[in-house]
């Protein structure tokens, strides 16, 4: 059943079930849908409004919308409602609530970042959209975003156990038990032997060359270290085994 109020310009207003029917020219107020079970429908853009070819009735449906391209999945009309921002901790710790009620095309100022870090990583930037931005940077809002921390692993530090540049094996034993927390394996050294460096209890970051190869249980007795090195390398290979190393790789972002 519908009302019929003549003339385009004149539409029937009654909450979200008033309309003007392109189609026909005419604004009505609707009370129900069409009760033709085989009629077909025709849908109109302007309000999402579906028409029956053949006896005219009509009804006002709520638009499905993609929010990923904003428009409504069964007749294109454009989202022009609020959007919302997410945040992403990207194996971060903690959490931060959505900004919600943000109008499209309005500006937003990036926040400080609000989450923990994962072991051995510090915060780099935000990635918006594949775009690399800052806390502070002003971003245009097209639609429902997600601002995802982006981290970099912490940078290795100078040593203060130095070797010798010309070592190129370390023998079993060798260093149990040094007071040193930051070590550089020189390029040269293709040979760690076994129990090396263990119970060096204040050991925590450890930079070994690529093409190192390391014995048994190096690092026994130690609390958690860091290696640094290059992505499958032996002694990446090497960490996986030990649940006190965590290998980072300083040749990926």
């Amino acid at each position: 059943m519908w009302i019929r109020a003549e003339g385009s310009d004149k539409p029937v207003n009654s909450g979200d079930r008033s309309g003007t029917c392109r189609s026909f020219g005419t604004a009505r107020l609707y009370i129900e849908p069409c009760q033709h079970t085989d009629h077909s429908w025709e849908c109109t853009n302007e309000a999402h409004m579906m028409v029956c070819e053949y006896c005219e009735d009509a009804t006002i449906s709520p638009h499905t919308f993609d929010y990923s391209t904003l428009l409504c999945t069964e007749c294109g009309y454009p989202y022009n409602g609020e959007v919302t921002i997410s945040f992403d901790a990207n194996g971060g710790k903690g959490s931060r609530e959505p900004v919600t009620g943000i109008q499209l095309n309005q500006e937003y100022v990036l926040p400080r970042n609000p989450f923990i870090a994962p072991d051995a990583y510090e915060f780099a930037c935000w990635d918006v959209g594949g775009e690399q931005l800052n806390p502070g940077d002003r971003l245009t809002v097209t639609g429902f975003m997600t601002v995802k921390a982006v981290w970099r692993i912490i940078p290795f530090g100078p040593p203060d156990f130095v070797l010798p540049a010309h070592t190129y094996r370390i023998e079993a034993e060798a260093f149990e038990g040094i007071d040193a927390s930051a070590i550089e394996i020189p390029e040269r050294c293709t040979v760690i032997g076994d129990h090396a460096f263990r119970r060096c209890l204040s050991l925590r970051v450890i930079r070994i060359s690529k093409d190192c190869f390391l014995g048994e249980d190096v690092f026994e007795g130690c609390s958690r270290v860091y290696v640094y090195g290059e992505s499958t390398s032996p002694a990446e290979a090497y960490c996986e085994e030990y649940d006190n190393l965590l290998f980072l790789p300083e040749d990926e972002e």
